[in-house]
């Protein structure tokens, strides 16, 4: 008895370590991929950085998500096998959901003296690896002096805890959050100045969430998981990106487009602008012409 006890142990310690299963699916897409395709030879396509640019201020500003190349978008499984609990619709990060986030992003855009306008663009108007050169006929077809581009990277790790014997009952199976979700989530955005293809701004935002559920309620408890890491990251990402058009001013004032050792940037005013916002770049043009001065004296 003592030994068809001790196996009786062993085999329902085995099923249960078996029943244990972990999973990691993953979402992104790539600024740098979509900006910098590699040509028919292989070989990634380079763009002399400039001296020199020019801002025509206030901008027009489009915004769009860096569409997704190969696989990256389809929730693909990075550690092998994965549990059918824990797959994800590839589709769940849908139009729908990216221009609400777009439109989120859009508004910390929305009230400075130097945007003019924000336009959010859908999805399909951007094709994979489509490069500076598609930049450049969005551009021209609305308009627009400058670009933000979201990217985003998003990991969901999926674990059944020791608990997942229970599911052999249905009453476990109901009742027993043994399965845990782990959502991390980052979007970031790169404003470029379209004529000149020089980088401006970049701001990151992130979101890190666990949640647990019932078998029955994973792929829900998932689905739920994904769509939040977007919205609370799109969040952070809103208060960064605000700092960086506030860093953005400052550098065009102080006559670069980042910084010490980038590109010098001259301001024109845009003609027909008028009013408190167009006396603000008036006083911004003579700053940005003083601090050029400046800094080539220096």
């Amino acid at each position: 008895m003592t030994v068809l006890r001790l196996l009786g142990a062993v085999a329902l310690l085995a099923t249960t370590l078996a029943c244990i299963h972990t999973s990691q699916t993953r979402q992104s897409s790539s600024v740098v991929d979509y900006l910098y395709p590699p040509s028919t030879a292989g070989e990634f396509v380079r763009h002399e950085p400039v001296a020199e640019l020019t801002l025509s201020l206030p901008a027009r500003v489009g915004i769009a998500f860096v569409p997704i190349h190969g696989e990256r978008g389809a929730f693909y499984s990075e550690s092998g096998g994965l549990t059918g609990r824990f797959r994800q619709d590839p589709l769940q990060f849908d139009e729908t959901l990216r221009r609400s986030l777009l439109e989120q992003v859009a508004a910390a855009f929305e009230g400075r003296p130097e945007i003019a306008s924000i336009e959010v663009l859908p999805s399909h108007q951007l094709r994979e690896q489509g490069g500076f050169e598609e930049v450049d006929r969005l551009g021209a077809l609305y308009g627009l002096d400058l670009l933000a581009l979201v990217s985003y990277d998003q990991i969901q790790f999926g674990r059944e805890n020791a608990n997942a014997w229970t599911y052999l009952t249905l009453v476990g199976a109901l009742t027993v959050e043994a399965d845990e979700t782990e959502t991390r989530t980052l979007l970031d955005t790169s404003v470029f100045d379209i004529r000149s293809r020089t980088l401006l701004v970049t701001a990151t935002g992130t979101s890190a969430e666990t949640a647990r559920s019932t078998p029955f309620e994973t792929q829900r408890a998932v689905r739920i998981a994904a769509t939040s890491g977007f919205e609370v990251a799109a969040k952070d990402l809103i208060t960064n990106l605000d700092q960086g058009l506030e860093r953005m001013a400052e550098n065009v004032r102080a006559g670069t487009a980042r910084g010490p050792g980038s590109p010098a940037v001259q301001v024109k005013v845009r003609p027909g602008n008028h009013g408190v916002a167009g006396l603000g770049w008036v006083h911004l043009l003579l700053l940005a012409i003083v601090g050029l001065a400046c800094r080539r004296e220096a």
